[in-house]
């Protein structure tokens, strides 16, 4: 939507010392100017084929 602006953060921990398991996260906020949302998604252990990373594209 015009004039309407969004913004987030992704996290990445490990879950612990040496388990190999992760935690991942994003937290979204709307409006910037005058938060009034605010959505907060946690994974404990994701997997996949794009891992434990937000950032990773497949092609």
């Amino acid at each position: 939507m015009a004039g309407y602006r969004v913004g987030g953060k992704t996290g990445t921990s490990e879950d612990g010392v040496n388990t190999n398991k992760y935690v991942t996260s994003f937290m979204g906020v709307a409006p910037i100017s005058d938060p009034q949302v605010v959505v907060l998604v946690t994974l404990y252990n994701p997997t996949g084929e794009g891992g434990h990373q937000g950032g990773v594209w497949l092609i």
